[in-house]
């Protein structure tokens, strides 16, 4: 019964990481430069980080995310 409930949460752990890939078509055009961003210079007590901007498939064409300030992990 213990080798089961493992079993379950293994194959529950493998599925979540599996949704979090990121699919790209292999007929997609290839991913475009990163485009330049100004990084803002933060105090060294500040509670937010910067995210880099990104390229995200949308299913159809390549679309820029812009990079922004997002709290600290």
């Amino acid at each position: 019964m213990r080798f089961r409930s493992v079993l379950t949460v293994q194959s529950l752990a493998i599925l979540a990481l599996l949704a979090a890939c990121e699919s790209v078509p292999p007929d997609a055009p290839p991913r475009p430069p990163p485009k330049p961003e100004m990084e803002p210079v933060l105090p060294s007590w500040s509670s937010t980080i910067w995210v880099m901007g990104f390229w995200k498939w949308n299913g159809t064409e390549w679309v820029w995310v812009p990079g922004h300030l997002a709290p600290k992990p």
